[in-house]
């Protein structure tokens, strides 16, 4: 299969790096998030069962999947035993996941009811071995009149944490965090003035990831026509202290190193120097019909979809140099590069447009 690039980078590629590419888990597999957990990767997403391999996940019918999570050891794909409990779970697509020691804990959705809104199911792997979908939550817990959107899930030391966004009961949009102390049971934390929007000043949450001993929530606030980044901390993902941080734009990952997002069509990271974040590098993305979005994040590199390309950025000394893709991969709405990290600095590499799979690993050695 062919993931067709339609335009080149705006800086010259380095040297062609030395990706080995890995077989799919399934012909049939769509995956839709990773992460590095204990000696393995793990992906999460869907196995297809519909017939139309050219429509994308969020374009067909969601009977058509099944919820899917597989373990890379070895350079062995071996599948988990999805267990769901509902009509919704059956039809899900595992769209976050988040690892604590052995167990893992995973966001999935399915469209469905009158509108088509997404329903979210929560699921659970203790030790590692079974996905097991959480028992239902209360509908009003995800969904309802007042839900926005979930946008990203994360482990921490006091359990796993849920950032998105809600039309709160002040009747503002804004910020909203989920917390469960052990990845099976969830509460809705009620709106929070730390994080809330205000009269004069709207606030979004786009995701959230842990640096060291606390979770950074990561938005954008406008006020006055002018969006700036948005940073909040938790030490217990409960309560939240808005963080300083310069320069303009709207946070959208991060790592524990940088954090990125972006700022009209430019990416801008950011690194935690001296006590405070500062702006420490940007790629220019060029003009094109697909905005920028950080997809992919590790601690050495980027993963960028946006304008007509999607491209993959390496620290290298002070700036951030345009690496060139070990296949080429057109902007689309649905296109993910995904990246995840072991401790050795070992990378797994997921190409996606929704409909077509490559997946790569490159070992820091080689």
């Amino acid at each position: 299969m062919t993931l067709l690039l339609l335009a080149g980078c705006t800086s010259t590629p380095e040297k062609p790096s030395t990706w080995q590419e890995l077989a799919a888990p399934s012909p049939a597999a769509t995956v839709r998030d990773i992460v590095h957990c204990g000696d393995s990767w793990l992906a999460v997403g869907a196995i297809r069962l519909g017939a139309d391999p050219s429509v994308a996940p969020n374009e067909e019918q969601s009977a058509a999947f099944r919820p899917a999570a597989w373990r890379l050891r070895d350079g062995k794909w071996q599948e988990i035993p999805a267990k769901p409990v509902s009509f919704y779970g059956e039809r899900a697509i595992l769209r976050q996941v988040a690892c604590r020691g052995n167990e893992f804990a995973a966001l999935g959705g399915a469209s469905g009811g009158a509108h088509g809104n997404l329903r979210i199911t929560t699921w659970l792997a203790q030790g590692g071995d079974e996905l097991v979908q959480n028992p239902l939550e209360d509908f009003e817990m995800f969904g309802g009149g007042s839900a926005i959107g979930v946008e990203q899930m994360v482990a921490s030391d006091s359990g796993y944490v849920m950032v998105g966004n809600w039309l709160h009961a002040s009747g503002r949009a804004g910020p909203a965090v989920w917390v469960s102390p052990e990845g099976k049971t969830w509460k809705r934390l009620p709106e929070d003035p730390a994080l809330a929007s205000t009269a004069t000043l709207k606030r979004q949450g786009n995701g959230a990831v842990s640096f060291g001993d606390r979770v950074l929530l990561l938005g954008e606030e406008r006020s006055g026509g002018k969006d700036a980044p948005f940073l909040a901390a938790s030490a217990d993902g409960q309560t939240w202290r808005p963080q300083p941080i310069a320069g303009e734009g709207s946070l959208q990952a991060g790592s524990t190193t940088w954090l990125a997002g972006w700022r009209g069509n430019r990416i801008v990271t950011w690194e935690f120097l001296d006590g405070e974040w500062r702006v420490n590098g940007e790629i220019d993305y060029g003009q094109g019909p697909q905005p920028p979005r950080v997809t992919g994040i590790t601690d050495t590199q980027i993963g960028v979809c946006g304008g007509v390309k999607c491209g993959l950025w390496r620290r290298s000394e002070h700036e951030w140099t345009a690496a060139e893709l070990p296949a080429a991969l057109a902007a689309t709405p649905t296109s993910l590069v995904l990246l995840a990290a072991d401790p050795d600095g070992n990378t797994l590499l997921v190409l996606t447009d929704g409909n077509n799979l490559r997946i790569f690993r490159e070992d820091r050695a080689a």
